[in-house]
């Protein structure tokens, strides 16, 4: 039997098993590339290697980030990426040092938002289909959330805690995604004033489907435009609801408290009412909900369908602060399932 040195396989077909084999976000990618010269040409040349990538924590991204800077424009087609940069995945390094110095945590967050737009810079805008980002930023910055434009870019996941006036500067500088049909925002992001009323319709005017956490800021007015209602508010901006928008699925963040501190009842009463309205819209097409249903109502505005899912309450809403790790450590192991599974089926 011929060895395959003597006679290798087709380019084709062996970049065809590469593609099929390189779905993990990474590590058979890295093998890959370490097997031979011919192997680890044929990844700088087509990108296979680093099609889906899965990047978490400030060192694998800048290894990462080198890793794309040190090949040319055809080795640097992305197709899906994950970026973590948040405390979630490596606990916060509260300091890291560089030269010998030791870095402030505040420094340090900075330089995630820096080392965020540099990957997203750095690799082939137009390849880009599946995004996700879970960054957390302490710091005022006015680094964007998306300092390009993706022109095919067709999902977009964001995660992460920023002060109000970063998150307000952070989206007002990013660049349109014209191309977006998903948008998901998960857990307690920030979320500025006007995001509701002027950064959705702007950024993403043909998004079809929303997912966003609640209770958040404007939520029930952005579901009352969404569902043709009449604003409550005389004094409230005006919603724009974007013209391909046909599905908003709202997910209620659980609070956590220590019950046995006490003083915990206020904040459950501004927590439960913020939650009722949400309550009330979807009900209207659902009738009454038990502990532990969620609404999933359709119904008509104008000649467009429309669709509302609100998710149950677990717990009525507030929880053990016990519990806020492993609903934490559950939330990440879905989202990568859910991104990987996108990601599968988008490239």
């Amino acid at each position: 039997m011929d060895s395959l040195t003597t006679r290798p396989l087709p380019v084709e077909l062996l970049l065809l098993i590469f593609r099929f084999a390189c779905t993990d976000g990474g590590p058979t990618g890295c093998i890959l590339n370490l097997t031979c010269k011919a192997f680890r040409a044929l990844c700088v040349d087509t990108s296979v290697d680093v099609r889906i990538s899965y990047v978490a924590g400030i060192r694998q991204a800048d290894k990462f980030l080198e890793m794309l800077l040190a090949r040319g424009p055809r080795g640097r087609r992305v197709e899906s990426l994950f970026l973590a940069l948040g405390k979630r995945h490596f606990w916060y390094e509260r300091r890291r040092k560089r030269g010998g110095n030791e870095q402030s945590a505040e420094t340090i967050a900075h330089d995630r938002k820096t080392l965020l737009n540099a990957v997203l810079l750095s690799i082939s805008p137009t390849h880009l289909r599946t995004l996700s980002i879970q960054a957390f930023s302490d710091v005022t910055t006015s680094t964007p959330i998306l300092p390009i434009s993706f022109p095919n870019l067709t999902s977009l996941t964001i995660d992460g805690v920023m002060r109000d006036t970063v998150s307000s500067i952070a989206w007002s500088a990013s660049h349109p995604q014209s191309a977006l049909t998903n948008l998901e925002i998960r857990n307690k992001t920030s979320l500025p004033a006007t995001f509701f009323s002027s950064t959705l319709p702007d950024l993403f005017p043909n998004v079809v489907r929303v997912a966003i956490p609640a209770p958040n800021v404007d939520i029930k007015a952005l579901l009352r435009a969404f569902c043709g209602l009449p604003g409550t508010d005389d004094n409230a901006q005006a919603i724009t609801v974007p013209r391909r928008l046909s599905h908003v699925e709202v997910t209620l963040c659980p609070m956590y408290v220590y019950p046995e501190l006490g003083g915990c009842k206020l904040p459950e009463m501004r927590y439960r009412r913020a939650t009722q309205d949400l309550w009330e819209l979807a009900q209207r097409g659902c009738g009454p909900l038990g502990e532990g249903e969620s609404a999933d109502v359709g119904f008509m505005v104008g000649e467009m369908k429309r669709r509302l899912v609100v998710s149950p309450l677990v717990d009525g809403g507030v929880r053990h602060e016990k519990w806020r790790k492993r609903d934490v450590l559950q939330d990440d192991a879905r989202a990568w399932r859910e991104w990987l599974e996108r990601s599968l089926r988008s490239v």
